[in-house]
């Protein structure tokens, strides 16, 4: 079943936290990419065009504003290329993830923390309305 439809399952529930944790990973690792280049669609994630020291600001810092997930794989997608080199994204549950959480129609990340990326983990927290559901996924991260 599509993971925002409740499915009374364990393995259906660890899914949406693997997800969860995919979206987390590849979204923390394009932001780190963003310091050093321009990335396609990056109003989607807040970034609004201005001077570099204010981008440098808003990357650094985590999110303060909740972000659909929505917006997040559109932004991944958008950035795809960019993920090519990095071997930690599995590729078969990091489709999945990009299929599955792009339909959600009330899902949020309501909070983001990279500022440990590169030394220790990155965490992304977000709320699914429809599921009654919050999660909560930590990835370690180099970069």
């Amino acid at each position: 079943p599509p993971l925002w439809e409740p499915s009374g399952n364990m393995c259906s529930d660890i899914r949406a936290m693997l997800y969860g944790s995919e979206l987390v990973y590849a979204f923390a690792v394009l932001r780190e990419l963003a310091r050093e280049n321009d990335m396609e669609k990056e109003y989607l994630i807040g970034i609004a065009p201005g001077n570099a020291e204010e981008r440098q600001k808003i990357l650094s810092e985590g999110i303060k504003d909740k972000i659909t997930t929505k917006d997040i794989v559109d932004f991944v997608q958008s950035n795809l290329k960019r993920l090519e080199d990095v071997s930690r994204i599995c590729s078969d549950l990091f489709v999945e993830t990009l299929l599955d959480m792009g339909k959600m129609e009330n899902a949020y990340i309501v909070k983001f923390d990279a500022h440990r990326a590169g030394s220790t983990f990155v965490y992304g927290i977000y709320v699914n309305h429809d599921l009654k559901r919050i999660s909560l996924s930590f990835r370690k991260i180099v970069i």
